[in-house]
């Protein structure tokens, strides 16, 4: 192989490289919302900005419920420990728990998820507003 057709590969080889590392930073394993907030974002805790509501991680395996004592009816779902989930309000009408109203994907799927159960630092966390209604 001569010299000018090494070089050509080297430049391919390093186009190739830069292109994958695109397409990973934005893929779903590299978006902010799916990876988390960078260190500027985070105001409170670990809640960050996303779209019209905020984010923040589990910190153990977190139950989305219809209704806010969540005793009589199983969870829609359950949110595993360290998984993003988005927030919308939160809700005080349970002495001693904070309730948020949110979940993974759409309000269509939101419900009630334990404040003691996700990375919201002192429930309520300041930058969430209170759930109107």
């Amino acid at each position: 192989m001569t010299r000018a057709a090494l070089r050509r590969l080297r430049r391919t080889a390093a186009v190739g490289a830069a292109t994958l590392a695109a397409l990973v930073a934005t893929s779903g394993f590299g978006n902010a919302a799916a990876a988390g907030p960078s260190a500027k974002d985070v105001t409170a805790a670990g809640v960050w900005p996303c779209g019209s509501y905020f984010c923040t991680h589990t910190v153990a395996d977190t139950p989305v419920h219809d209704e806010i004592d969540p005793a009589p009816s199983p969870p829609k779902y359950v949110v595993p420990k360290g998984q993003v989930i988005t927030v919308r309000c939160y809700s005080t009408e349970r002495p001693g728990i904070v309730w948020y109203w949110g979940g993974i994907g759409d309000d269509t799927t939101f419900g009630y998820v334990d404040g003691n159960r996700m990375d919201t630092g002192q429930d309520p966390n300041p930058q969430v507003p209170l759930c109107m209604g």
